[in-house]
């Protein structure tokens, strides 16, 4: 009587996989986390970030005196012929840092601003009463852009985060969208 092959055989069990399976097996199972918690990833650089520039300078106003900042931007803005642009945000959204670093660092950008606006950064959460006053613009999410009409009243409010999409450093900015909304704010 002859005996069947191993692979027929029902008693003879089958060999175990090389290691090197293993090993490709237990890398790809550690990338689940990976992939699954990218957000986390993402949110802890924005945090790295924050701290990293905290410990520099102040960006956004928190003083809890927001109707006087944009009064002064506002008559600033009157006297120099230009527009009045209020950033709301926060100094603990890394979004916000990274928003003003463009605004600061990126010369298009920073040209036109110059040129044409009066720039005051307003901590959303210090200055709640006047946010709300305004309509409440940041509810959904800071950094959000309020254009002010010469008076002090809001003519147009953009959100942000259609622009781009940002890491520990800017990953993926759409700078021609953010020139245009400078440039022609009331365009929806």
């Amino acid at each position: 009587m002859t005996e069947a092959p191993p692979s027929q055989n029902p008693r003879v069990l089958p060999s175990r996989p090389p290691r090197r399976h293993l090993l490709a097996l237990a890398v790809l199972v550690s990338l689940v986390p990976v992939a699954v918690g990218g957000a986390v990833g993402l949110r802890k650089l924005y945090n790295a970030y924050a701290e990293r520039r905290l410990r520099g300078r102040r960006v956004y106003d928190a003083s809890g005196n927001g109707k006087r900042v944009v009064e002064t931007a506002v008559q600033r803005a009157a006297a120099e012929g230009k527009r009045v642009l209020v950033v709301l945000g926060g100094d603990w959204c890394s979004w916000c840092l990274l928003l003003d670093d463009v605004f600061s660092n990126h010369e298009k950008i920073r040209t036109l601003l110059e040129e044409d606006y009066i720039v005051a950064k307003l901590d959303a959460r210090a200055h709640r009463d006047l946010v709300v006053s305004w309509g409440d613009p940041a509810k959904d999410g800071v950094p959000v852009l309020v254009f002010l009409d010469h008076s002090g009243r809001v003519a147009a409010v953009r959100e942000t985060a259609s622009l781009g999409t940002f890491g520990g450093r800017v990953l993926d900015f759409d700078e021609r969208g953010l020139l245009e909304m400078l440039a022609r704010p009331d365009d929806s």
